[in-house]
């Protein structure tokens, strides 16, 4: 695996999982269970219809 700070590299790739702003609490206890090495927290914003 190229190291993440390579032109190669994919710093994606080392998140497992991924979970809403909601789901903050769960990731940080998968990751203290060792059941997730390191969770993302995605943001979606809300689109108003035109």
């Amino acid at each position: 695996m190229p190291p993440t700070w390579s032109p190669n590299g994919d710093p994606g790739a080392v998140f497992d999982r991924s979970v809403g702003l909601d789901g903050v609490p769960e990731g940080y206890r998968a990751m203290d269970a060792r059941t997730a090495l390191k969770v993302r927290i995605t943001l979606c914003r809300a689109v108003s219809p035109v």
